[in-house]
């Protein structure tokens, strides 16, 4: 283990830390916003349900990636962020149209894929996944659902 790598570790762990303390109040867990004004919170109905059953799996991404940094298996990373971003997609997209969980189950395959790949293909994987099923499924929803 290089000074590098707790380095990383620890710039990722502030960074993260820092946005999760600033999305946190966002997460709209009362039904109206604090105030003269009586606005609804940011996540109310299905987009609160959402939020809620995709930040877990994201969440365990962010807890697990620094130990995994620390450990030398940075090469798993690829795999287990694909894997917890399609668990995500699949349990967040229940609420959203039918394509969606479809989407998330070809991260998690995709991922479970990375995860015993050669870390060589962990790039191609990730652009596989990040970009190239975003992009196909967004075609299809757009075409299907108009957008």
């Amino acid at each position: 283990m290089g000074r590098g790598r707790s380095g990383v570790a620890r710039t990722l762990g502030a960074g993260l830390g820092r946005r999760g303390a600033r999305g946190a109040p966002h997460l709209g867990l009362g039904d109206r916003e604090e105030g003269a004004q009586g606005r609804l919170a940011p996540f109310t109905g299905a987009s609160r349900k959402f939020a809620l059953s995709f930040g877990l799996p994201i969440l365990v991404g962010a807890l697990l990636t620094p130990p995994l940094l620390r450990s030398g298996a940075s090469d798993r990373i690829p795999g287990l962020w694909l894997t917890l971003y399609g668990t995500g997609i699949v349990s967040g997209g229940l609420f959203s149209v039918a394509v969606v969980p479809v989407m998330g189950l070809c991260f998690v395959l995709l991922g479970g894929f990375a995860l015993y790949a050669p870390a060589a293909w962990s790039d191609p994987l990730m652009a596989a996944g990040f970009g190239g099923l975003h992009i196909a499924f967004g075609l299809a929803i757009a075409r299907r659902y108009g957008g």
